[in-house]
């Protein structure tokens, strides 16, 4: 199941308008992977990724002998038009397309701000540039066959329809590196700045996309927020002064590497964090001091998140900040918060326990447990090894759910306080006016 990140900055829909042979023709820049792919629809994607690849192969040879850089630029981008009006939407999610839409996008670009300006054509370095941009495009579509082709076997073998091209960011990061490169060829301050940025969006939605994209969360906050300020002059915002493309680009160079650093990071992070073995182990937490703590639960695949648990962080160590009870989950075997408990010992405990159970997967357990187990218990207020407890001290009317094979929960329906027999007595009058039902 595909993981999304409400950061309310994903589905970035890009258009272009590329010229065809004899008419205009718009194409849609893919901003992500689709969902719901069916096996024919499989089917039909190898098929044209086997197609395009020899369209690829066909192109670059042909382009060998011809000198004149206008004409291989011409030659270039009306073939790569061929190659992507051939695939339907569901070729979105194949890095080969991806990568022909970038060349296009970016060729389109160029053309625009010297159209803008008055020229019939680009100056003679800025096409040398389109060209390149052009041809490592199609290198980079041709690179990227092999892992479409896994990434396609990954969904029949999963037959999980959501599942996310493993090289997704890897691709964003690359192109964008390229791009950037490229941009200083670029005689055209504003076609330079407009590479850059529109880079710069794609690479935030890529991160956005992955199926691991809470753990770039703060990446792509980053990103999102200092992308705000500069205008995307591909999706039809007005481009900036010529002054200011140039201070632009040099702020948006520094963003970049800023971003690639951190996805570095956090891809090392998550490559020294997975298990050697081709089998996925759920990792075993530490156990804070006098306080029981539950392992991360089962998991089906290495990119799903666990089941949420709870656990006492100290801090210092599993990439949680806050010392204290953490609700957690775990995405191929990084620790990730989902709520912070306080750091009070059984009371912080008990409320992140008691919130747990509340998940599907414990339904049948609760359910068994309200009808069979319901009891008057008296709960001394702080647990043990193999007991949450409420934090009140007395007597409660409560029943038990098993969080891990040897830690329980006790779930509190109702105190009634710590008087002695007057207490018990007082619950059992409750347990049987319930039915020995805690619902």
């Amino acid at each position: 199941m595909k993981k999304t990140l409400t950061l309310g900055i994903l589905g970035l829909a890009l258009h272009l308008a590329a010229p065809a042979a004899n008419a205009q023709t718009t194409l849609e820049y893919p901003g992500g992977p689709h969902s719901g792919i069916t096996s024919s629809e499989i089917q039909s994607l190898k098929g044209w990724s086997q197609n395009a690849m020899a369209d690829i192969t066909r192109l670059l040879n042909e382009i060998q002998p011809m000198l004149d850089a206008s004409d291989v630029k011409r030659k270039l981008s009306f073939g790569m038009e061929n190659i992507a009006q051939n695939s339907d939407t569901k070729a979105a999610d194949l890095l080969l397309r991806q990568a022909i839409y970038a060349g296009l996008t970016v060729n389109r670009l160029i053309e625009q701000e010297s159209i803008r300006r008055g020229m019939e054509n680009a100056p003679q370095g800025t096409v040398d540039q389109q060209v390149r941009i052009l041809k490592h495009s199609l290198e980079m579509a041709k690179e990227y066959y092999k892992s479409d082709f896994a990434y396609i076997n990954g969904i029949l073998s999963k037959k999980d329809t959501s599942y996310v091209n493993p090289k997704l960011v890897e691709f964003g990061v690359r192109f964008s590196q390229f791009l950037i490169k490229m941009s200083d060829g670029v005689l055209d301050a504003s076609a330079s700045y407009g590479m850059i940025r529109w880079s710069l969006g794609i690479l935030e939605n890529y991160l956005g996309q992955d199926s691991r994209n809470v753990v770039y969360a703060s990446t792509i906050k980053h990103l999102h927020d200092e992308l705000k300020q500069y205008p995307n002059i591909v999706t039809g915002q007005s481009a900036p002064e010529d002054i200011t493309c140039i201070k632009y680009v040099r702020e948006l160079k520094r963003l970049a590497q800023e971003t690639y650093k951190e996805i570095k990071q956090t891809t090392d992070n998550i490559q020294m964090a997975e298990p050697a073995q081709s089998s996925v182990q759920t990792p075993t937490p530490v156990r804070a001091p006098a306080a029981p703590m539950t392992n991360a639960g089962s998991w089906s695949a290495p990119d799903r998140a666990s089941i949420a648990a709870c656990g006492w962080f100290d801090g210092a160590t599993h990439g949680i900040a806050a010392r204290g009870w953490h609700r957690f989950h775990i995405v191929r075997n990084i620790y990730i918060s989902d709520k912070y408990y306080d750091n009070e010992g059984a009371a912080s405990a008990y409320s992140c326990y008691s919130d747990v159970v509340q998940q599907d997967y414990y339904q049948n357990a609760v359910a068994t447990a309200k009808a069979n187990e319901c009891t008057c218990k008296w709960l001394d207020g702080s647990g043990d090894s193999h007991n949450i407890n409420p934090p009140s001290r007395g007597w409660h009317l409560a029943y038990p759910v098993a969080v891990d094979k040897d830690l329980k929960l006790n779930v509190s329906v109702r105190y009634f306080d710590n008087n002695g027999t007057s207490s018990q007595e007082a619950c059992n009058r409750e347990l049987v006016k319930r039915h020995f039902q805690c619902d």
